[in-house]
């Protein structure tokens, strides 16, 4: 299907009525009452808010002293807008009296990345520098502080759609992080750690029942994670690559993804240095084009945001070059022809195709990730650091006293003895093939007791070299 342009509009600001001075729109939102914010880098750091049909401006909320990072709307009560800032505040905002904010949350100087809402809008999860904070929205007071979740800047945070409890967020060290609040203790609230290995730039949930993480990096790859299952279901490195042979425009970048619930649909966002912006469906087949929105009065550079109201087939989109457009589903109007020399199945897979990437790999965990180490290495380490481990030091203290105790018993208790023993000996070197049966490479500061916790077996090794942590578990080898 095709998109054509509704509507646009030049995004200005306070100090700069020059379109050439104008700084890019960075994020776009809208609620159920028919609104439209719209945040941007730009002087006064303004947020203004749009009649979503009309694109007419209707209110400006100033109050933030620098850039706003993320902006959304509130789902329960939908006057409500929430704008987290580089000035270390979140600010709330009413649509009805906007001359000032209702509430702030201010983080003592650290910038605010991201902010998010969860489902029952009780707690609001954010990402503040390397922080992950969770705010409880009834006190405004700070509710849980994870200093050790990531160990660069937090990019983005998202709550749970359904569970009030679970954020995930995702950092410029490369790790995507599933958290839980419920738990007393901080260092039980760690659900599961993805390793991407590359910044990450967006990040959510999508599936049914929302059971999965996609994400989308600064390199331009894109994977997606089964949460509960702890595995790696999509991992493109190359995104831009494996979209163009089926693009009729230049795919320079991702936007973002977008996930539309009725239909249980991941879409994606693409865009070209002119302006060009695509949609895809993304599904086991691999992606098949959807939407292509382009006109001489729309972008004429990269596109920052984009929102959707899938139910009116309606997409609003923000970028570099000021503009705010509004594009509607046009049914007279067909996808533009594929260039020959990018000329290729839409969404078809082949042996040589690059969607050969689109499957995660069917066997081990979601934690086993690569190293400079080899695993005939690893396990010489292992090893080498458990003959003055506590683990020997305990099989050797036990032997000290079985031999003691043998030496004392004579006749039948002496045969006995040795049947016992017999069997300790068994005992042991079922010990050793399960300390040698799993190796794990885990790159994060966290404290990985927790996370691996649920494979039934205490940490038998660790040890952490270069901010990478090696961590081995006891694992029966049947």
């Amino acid at each position: 299907m095709a998109f054509r342009l509704s509507k646009s509009v030049i995004h200005t600001f306070p100090a700069a009525k020059d379109f050439d001075k104008n700084p890019y729109v960075f994020d776009v939102c809208n609620n159920t009452q028919g609104l439209l914010a719209v945040s941007a880098c730009g002087p006064g750091h303004v947020i203004k808010v749009y009649d979503e049909q009309t694109l007419s401006c209707s209110i400006q909320l100033g109050g933030h002293a620098a850039a706003v990072n993320d902006i959304h709307f509130s789902l329960l009560s939908p006057h409500l807008l929430y704008s987290s800032s580089s000035d270390g505040t979140v600010k709330v905002w009413d649509m009805r009296s906007p001359h000032a904010p209702v509430s702030s949350i201010s983080s003592g100087g650290k910038p605010f990345w991201s902010a998010h809402l969860n489902s029952d809008e009780t707690m609001m999860s954010t990402g503040c520098g390397r922080l992950v904070r969770v705010y409880d929205m009834r006190t405004q007071k700070l509710f849980r502080n994870y200093s050790d979740v990531h160990t660069e800047d937090v990019t983005q945070v998202r709550c749970h759609p359904t569970l009030p409890s679970i954020t995930v967020s995702g950092g410029e060290d490369g790790l995507i992080c599933v958290s839980n609040h419920q738990p007393e203790d901080e260092d039980d609230s760690l659900e599961a750690v993805f390793n991407v290995e590359v910044a990450i730039s967006r990040i959510g949930f999508c599936g049914n029942l929302a059971q999965q993480v996609y994400c989308t990096t600064n390199i331009h790859s894109l994977q997606m994670w089964d949460v509960g299952k702890e595995k790696l279901l999509v991992n493109v490195e190359d995104m831009r690559g494996a979209l163009q042979s089926t693009s009729p425009h230049p795919v320079d970048y991702l936007v973002d993804c977008k996930y539309q619930r009725s239909t249980d649909t991941l879409h994606l966002f693409t865009g070209s240095e002119s302006g060009h912006l695509s949609m895809w469906r993304l599904s086991s087949d691999g992606p098949q084009l959807e939407a292509c929105m382009q006109d001489k009065e729309g972008h004429v550079a990269i596109v920052r945001g984009v929102c959707c109201d899938f139910e009116k087939s309606i997409i609003w989109s923000g970028g570099e070059d000021c503009k705010v457009c509004m594009w509607k589903h046009d049914a007279n109007s067909s996808l533009p022809p594929i260039s020959t020399d990018r000329a290729g199945g839409v969404g078809k897979s082949s042996p040589s195709s690059p969607w050969s990437l689109w499957k995660g790999p069917s066997e081990g965990s979601a934690y086993e990730l690569k190293a400079d180490l080899t695993l005939e290495e690893l396990q010489a380490k292992i090893a080498e650091d458990e003959i003055n481990g506590e683990l020997r030091q305990g099989e050797m203290t036990r032997s000290k006293q079985e031999e003691g105790e043998e030496e004392r018993e004579t006749g039948q208790e002496t045969l006995e003895k040795r049947r016992k023993t017999d069997s300790t000996s068994r005992r042991r070197e079922e010990s050793r093939r399960k300390r040698n049966g799993r190796t794990i490479v885990f790159s994060s500061s966290s404290s990985p007791r927790s996370l691996f916790k649920r494979y039934g077996g205490r940490i038998r090794w660790q040890t952490k070299r270069a901010g990478v942590r090696v961590v081995c578990l006891a694992r029966d080898n049947r």
